[in-house]
């Protein structure tokens, strides 16, 4: 049953993101990397953006390579702020899916924020 459950979880998953893009929304995907030194950051990040496009079929992805994920969006670097305006100004409806170890965000004012 585990070993189903496992095998199961993308085909779901894709089946999922086929349903949001059918009922008209656009898939957007996101990752960060923390400011801690790293020598194999860009690697890593590349790696993130591959299994957004692969297994998320996002559409776009935003690229944060620096930042803190207590950080607000909006003083985030400065791919962030192509991130906001893109999302503000899209008159679609919009799933974002991120990926991070810590999360998109950990402030959630922030969060409901940028959703408004």
């Amino acid at each position: 049953e585990v070993v189903d459950n496992i095998v199961s979880t993308t085909p779901r998953h894709h089946t999922y993101i086929k349903q949001l893009k059918d009922d008209g929304y656009e898939i957007i995907g996101y990752c960060r990397k923390s400011k801690k030194a790293c020598d194999n950051r860009a690697l890593l990040l590349e790696r993130m953006i591959n299994i957004l496009y692969q297994r998320s079929l996002v559409q776009k992805v935003f690229v944060s390579p620096s930042s803190s994920v207590k950080q607000a969006l909006s003083k985030r670097d400065l791919f962030d702020q192509d991130f906001l305006t893109y999302v503000k100004e899209k008159k679609t409806k919009i799933c974002i899916v991120a990926i991070d170890y810590a999360g998109f965000t950990t402030n959630m004012s922030d969060l409901k924020n940028l959703l408004r």
